[in-house]
């Protein structure tokens, strides 16, 4: 009986070696997930903020051809002039 009894007190000393091992285990995978969602969430600001950047440069150089066009065509326009 007396076996039987230490027997079981290392058993269950086993299981609760095992189960501090799993609770570890899973402080580990929750901060990893918390530190996942962070970036991710990081990321998709920064995503965000640079398709902004994005679609104000492509405005910026749109304008910038069409104020290129304008000066070309009015340099034209001076030059025909001064042929005259």
């Amino acid at each position: 009986m007396e076996r039987e009894l230490l027997q079981k007190e290392l058993q269950l000393a086993d299981v609760m070696k095992r189960q501090n091992e799993l609770e570890t285990k899973l402080v580990h995978y929750n901060l990893n997930e918390t530190e996942t969602r962070n970036d991710n969430e990081r990321l998709q600001k920064e995503k965000l903020d640079l398709e902004q950047q994005l679609q104000d440069l492509t405005r910026d150089l749109e304008e910038s051809k069409h104020y290129i066009t304008q000066l070309k065509n009015q340099t034209k326009k001076e030059k025909r002039d001064r042929a005259k």
